[in-house]
Formats: structure tokens, C-alpha cells, sequence
């Protein structure tokens, strides 16, 4: 008579799950490229945010820093896109990252350098101080405000797209080198303004540029 074999009571070892992909670590350019990215767009919203207006000597610089950061930046995206180009990507997205992504990458680098970071360093550099200036208003913007608002008794600012953009505005040469390139006032005090006014401007001041903060207009 044969003994009965008993059953084993282990458990079989559990198989990896079938499908999943280990998680692979970014390279380092890789990761240093969209840290570079993400400073130029925090920048970028620091800029809108503000209103500055760079010196000759900081804009200069600033252009040939940048088109340097932005050859090297496109560089390694161009990399980048080589050697992902397995990927299921069609020839007219593949043209236009080509063609497009230097100018969005030199603009994004731009705006971010000269603007967003003369900006932070005259923030945290720059000394208290005024610019006399005289700024004029765009006829055409002052005969559509006076039809269709005064005429309403609407005098609050009115905007275009976004705070950028209004039709209650005040420009000048200085301006026009600055971000944005006008100034833009409240309803009623663009109303009471001549065509063109003198005003003096306060700020502060660095080698970089000056950072407007407010305006007093001598009527």
C-alpha cells in the first residue's frame, strides 16, 4: 500500500507584473533644459507683471546673451529630437517644431532676460528714483473712448484681451523700450489729460533699467 504524497502548502513565488515599464531617470540635460525652460517662463510672468524699461547698455547685452542661450537651447532640443525621432511624430509636426521652435525659443528668451530678469535685479539692487518724461495719448484711442464711454458715463479702464491691452493709454519714446511699450491709466483720470502731458516717474534704478511704479502728472 502506497502512502499518499501530501500536498504542498507554499505558495508559488508571485511572477512580476506582465506590461509595466520601469520608470527610467531623466538625463541630465534633459533636466537641465526644462529647468531652464521653467525660469524663462517664471520670468516671463514676473515681466508681466511689472513695468520695465532696460538701459541701452542691459538690452545690448541681454540680445547677444540671449541669441547665445538660444542657440544652445535649440541645440539640445534638436538633440533631443533626434534621438526620439522613432517616435510617431508625422513629417509636418516634425517641420514645424524644426522651424518653429527657434523663434518661440528665442522670444521666450527675450522676453525673459532683458524684461523679467533686469527686472528682479533692479528690484533688488536698484535705487529710489525719478524721470521726467512728457507722454502723449493716441488720438484715435482718445476720440473712440470720449464716443463710446464718456458719452455713456462709463469712465472706468477699459481693456482689450487683457490687462496689456487698453484704449485708456499713454505712451512715449521712453515707453516704447520698455514692457509693455504704454501705460495705462484709469478712466477718468485719461479723460481729464491733455494730449500730451509732462509727468515724472518713480521708481527704482540699476545699471539694468528702471522699474515704474507710479506716476505724478504736472498739469
Amino acid at each position: 500500500m502506497t502512502k499518499k504524497r501530501k500536498k504542498s502548502t507554499s505558495t508559488p513565488h508571485a511572477n512580476p507584473v506582465q506590461g509595466v515599464v520601469p520608470v527610467q531617470a531623466l538625463p541630465r540635460h534633459v533636466l537641465f533644459l526644462l529647468a531652464l525652460l521653467t525660469v524663462q517662463c517664471l520670468l516671463l510672468l514676473w515681466a508681466l507683471a511689472h513695468h520695465f524699461i532696460p538701459s541701452a547698455a542691459w538690452q545690448s547685452a541681454g540680445f547677444y546673451c540671449n541669441l547665445l542661450i538660444s542657440a544652445m537651447v535649440t541645440g539640445a532640443f534638436y538633440c533631443l529630437m533626434w534621438r526620439q525621432r522613432k517616435a510617431d511624430l508625422s513629417r509636418y509636426k516634425q517641420l514645424f517644431l524644426i522651424v518653429c521652435s527657434p523663434v518661440l525659443l528665442y522670444f521666450l528668451g527675450y522676453f525673459s532676460l532683458i524684461y523679467g530678469a533686469g527686472d528682479v535685479y533692479t528690484q533688488l539692487t536698484g535705487m529710489p528714483a525719478t524721470i521726467e518724461d512728457h507722454w502723449q495719448k493716441n488720438s484715435d484711442d482718445a476720440a473712440r473712448f470720449e464716443q463710446e464711454y464718456i458719452a455713456a458715463g462709463v469712465y472706468e479702464k477699459r481693456y482689450f484681451d487683457n490687462r496689456k491691452g487698453c484704449i485708456t493709454r499713454l505712451s512715449s519714446p521712453m515707453l516704447a523700450r520698455g514692457f509693455p511699450v504704454y501705460f495705462c491709466v484709469e478712466g477718468r483720470t485719461f479723460a481729464s489729460l491733455p494730449l500730451e502731458i509732462p509727468v515724472t516717474m518713480h521708481g527704482l534704478q540699476s545699471q539694468a533699467g528702471f522699474d515704474l511704479q507710479h506716476v505724478d502728472y504736472q498739469r
